[in-house]
């Protein structure tokens, strides 16, 4: 445990992911700068500096540690979550003005909300053990149950606060009681965390007594049970009323993949620690392998721990959440005791190298799957678009297939935390097997019907009303601008849809333009607002209109079909709307 003390600990969980968060927040900025009012870019400006400052004073402090060769101090943990917490709840707080609803959801990159809570998250997490090692010496006998009592009573506590207490008391609604709360939500969050973390440093550190002699009691509930009990119920196959989406709450974990790999390493981290050189090697090999499993569901729920007390509280599943925490610490736990054994008979370099290099197994693979996704869906366009008569194609179905159905994922709406994908390895694939595009409805079920000879019915088109759809009004005005030499007209239409049907429709048609005319501008009423139209190229404003249409907005686009033919539609059009 007091290796944790280490400065180098803080250049790689707290610098290399403020570096990380800098290069996405840039990239994301980049993208929907023209978008933001002048008092958005302030906030990106005050953000970006604050947590400039803040990540390279850490830095200089871990840096200056090194050259003197000291240890971190219990003023760092202490200081750090006095820093943190309050720029996370800033950020939370002005979330809406950093990132407006008014930007359309196709130019977010992924879920980048979340991504300040899942790479300032590990400072915080570290800083709870810096206090937890620095207020749990060695030389000193501690219970585990009394920890784990004090931890529980936390969000009893709360329960009882809610069940009892709150329906009785009626405070004056106000800012100093909100911010009030708040404030107690936060202790309360960290003296749970702060007893548990300390519970399970206890118990993995116990040597003579009954919880080693029987630690596969609490092993294994921890690393196998709970980790399946978690993927079945966000995968809706427990509890249905809290996963009442086609994925889960927090993703799409449905791959056997994901199962199989929680029994290996659950396994591979109760296995007995035996005085066997040969055996602890492969041990370590396998838990070096694994490790890559355990820290991506860590990094997952990073962002929600925070909320499991009060998840807890309100159901009890909740407790669920904690399960990634639990099973990081008891793994590198696994993993240090392995390495202290270890470097008994080989060099320290040797080892650390070793492990390095095996934790990236499952990473690498990943890649390599995804990089052969892509070759498999170029050949596959290739084949269809461009085909080269001298060549033998030989499509990977399979490949083919998942990729696809990747895609139609991405295409999906968004009805959850992370929609029907897996988080961040759904935006890894389309980072580099899509280069951050996509395929067109057509392309897909062009491919499914040769490949697969079915079409998609999620991909089928929305349901286009003509007949029920009439204009109302309709109106002219024409000014004549000498500077061209044209008569420039607004004609302006009110339609209203006359349906029947309570769901909501694409309104289509087709304009024909008499000889020497065209359009140069166009509007549509969303709510109140006169949004004006934006000029764009044909496949990328399809493309976008495509996208906005996903997330039930109000995209309306025109754009020519042949010679003087022009294709209208607006979505979503509901039932007896102008």
């Amino acid at each position: 445990m007091r290796n944790i003390l280490n400065p180098r600990w803080i250049i790689i969980i707290n610098t290399l992911p403020i570096v990380v968060l800098f290069f996405l927040f840039n990239s994301q900025f980049n993208i929907i700068k023209s978008l933001l009012d002048e008092a958005s870019i302030k906030l990106w400006s005050t953000f970006a500096l604050a947590l400039g400052i803040i990540g390279l004073s850490n830095f200089i402090y871990a840096f200056y540690l090194i050259v003197k060769a000291k240890k971190i101090s219990v003023w760092y943990g202490v200081i750090a979550l006095l820093v943190y917490i309050p720029f996370i709840y800033l950020y939370g707080y002005h979330l809406n003005d950093i990132i407006p609803f008014s930007i359309p959801q196709w130019m977010v990159s992924g879920n980048i909300f979340l991504y300040v809570g899942t790479f300032l998250m590990p400072t915080l997490a570290y800083s709870l053990f810096i206090l937890v090692a620095h207020f749990t010496p060695k030389d000193k006998e501690y219970k585990v149950w009394v920890n784990l009592l004090i931890a529980m009573g936390v969000p009893i506590t709360g329960f009882l606060f809610s069940k009892v207490i709150l329906p009785l008391w009626h405070p004056v609604e106000s800012m100093f009681f909100i911010q009030s709360a708040i404030v107690l939500v936060i202790v309360a969050t960290l003296l749970f965390f702060f007893f548990l973390i300390r519970a399970i440093v206890i118990l993995i550190s116990k040597k003579t007594n009954s919880w080693t002699k029987y630690q596969l009691v609490w092993k294994i509930p921890i690393t196998i049970l709970l980790p399946l009990l978690g993927l079945a119920v966000n995968n809706g196959h427990l509890f249905n009323e809290y996963t009442a989406f086609r994925s889960g709450v927090f993703g799409d974990f449905n791959n056997n993949w994901f199962y199989i790999l929680a029994i290996v390493n659950g396994v591979l981290i109760c296995l007995p620690n035996i005085e066997n050189k040969n055996y602890r090697v492969l041990l370590f090999l396998g838990r070096s392998i694994t490790v890559a499993y355990t820290f991506y569901f860590f990094l997952v729920f990073l962002p929600f721990l925070p909320f499991s007390v009060m998840a807890i509280v309100a159901m009890g599943s909740g407790f669920l959440m904690l399960t990634p925490l639990l099973l990081f610490v008891i793994h590198i736990k696994e993993l240090s005791k392995d390495y202290t054994f270890l470097k008994k008979y080989f060099l320290k370099s040797n080892v650390i190298a070793v492990s390095v290099i095996a934790s990236l197994s499952i990473p690498t693979i990943i890649t390599i799957t995804y990089i052969n996704d892509k070759s498999v869906l170029n050949e596959t366009l290739s084949y269809i678009y461009t085909p080269d008569y001298t060549k033998e194609y030989d499509i990977d179905t399979n490949s083919l297939q998942k990729t696809l159905n990747n895609i139609k994922n991405h295409k999906g709406r968004q009805s959850n935390l992370f929609g029907d994908s897996t988080p961040y390895l759904s935006s890894y694939f389309k980072w580099l097997v899509l280069d951050n595009l996509s395929l067109s409805n057509k392309k897909i079920n062009t491919i499914e019907k040769i490949f697969f000879n079915d079409i998609s019915s999620n991909l089928a088109s929305s349901i286009i009303e003509k007949d029920n759809v009439k204009i109302n009004d309709i109106s002219a005005e024409s000014v004549y601008d000498k500077t061209q030499n044209v008569w420039k007209s607004w004609v302006n239409l009110e339609i209203t849809n006359y349906s029947n049907e309570n769901w909501l429709t694409e309104y289509a048609t087709t304009i024909n333009l008499p000889e020497g005319a065209w359009i140069s501008d166009y509007y549509l009423f969303v709510g109140d607002r006169k949004e004006p139209g934006i000029l764009a190229e044909k496949k990328s404003a399809l493309w976008i209109f495509s996208q906005i249409r996903n997330i039930n907005r109000d995209p309306g686009i025109l754009y020519y079909l042949t010679g003087n033919e022009i294709a209208f539609s607006v979505f979503p059009f509901a039932k007896d709307e102008v």
